[in-house]
């Protein structure tokens, strides 16, 4: 049996901001990498007319070197969330696939502190993983979706470390 679409007005439980789920990643790890084609954002802001978020996410897509595969991907599922489940939606900024691996990145233009934003990507990870469950493939599994926060010049990964991490997705409390 299909499931019908949510109600978009009626869903609550946005990630967008600040709000999302307790990370399963080492969100005080976060690496300034500089592994990411900034370029395309200097193009973006110097070509381009629409608004500052827009023109981003579409100049990294449309860039042939850049790895990022598409943008403003819309996500909605039921995850956990502080031991409850519960519907979640958001868009996702971007998703790259960078040597073989899937990444969730948000764009937040006016901050340089990532772990303000742990909770929304970790949000946006399960989703996509629920995603892929869903159209029945395995793999990525939440554990081995990457995570970043880029601005217009710096990019922050935070490195999942599995061992850490159970099964379901949710950090090992020690």
């Amino acid at each position: 049996m299909e499931r019908e679409v949510p109600d978009f007005e009626e869903l609550k439980n946005s990630v967008t901001g600040y709000g999302g789920v307790e990370p399963a990643f080492c969100e005080d790890e976060w690496k300034c990498t500089g592994d990411f084609n900034f370029d395309s954002i200097r193009y973006a802001h110097e070509n381009m007319d629409q608004g500052r978020h827009y023109r981003v996410l579409k100049a990294l897509v449309a860039d042939e070197d850049s790895d990022v595969v598409c943008c403003e991907l819309p996500v909605w599922g039921t995850i956990e969330d502080g031991g409850e489940f519960v519907e979640h939606t958001g868009h996702i900024d971007a998703v790259e696939v960078k040597n073989g691996e899937v990444h969730v990145l948000d764009y937040k233009p006016d901050s340089d502190e990532p772990h303000d934003h742990a909770r929304q990507v970790e949000a946006y990870r399960r989703l996509l993983a629920l995603r892929f469950r869903k159209e029945g493939s395995e793999h990525p599994r939440t554990e081995n979706i990457g995570v970043g926060i880029f601005n217009d010049e710096q990019i922050w990964r935070c490195n999942l470390r599995p061992m850490d991490i159970k099964a379901d997705g949710r950090k090992n409390r020690k």
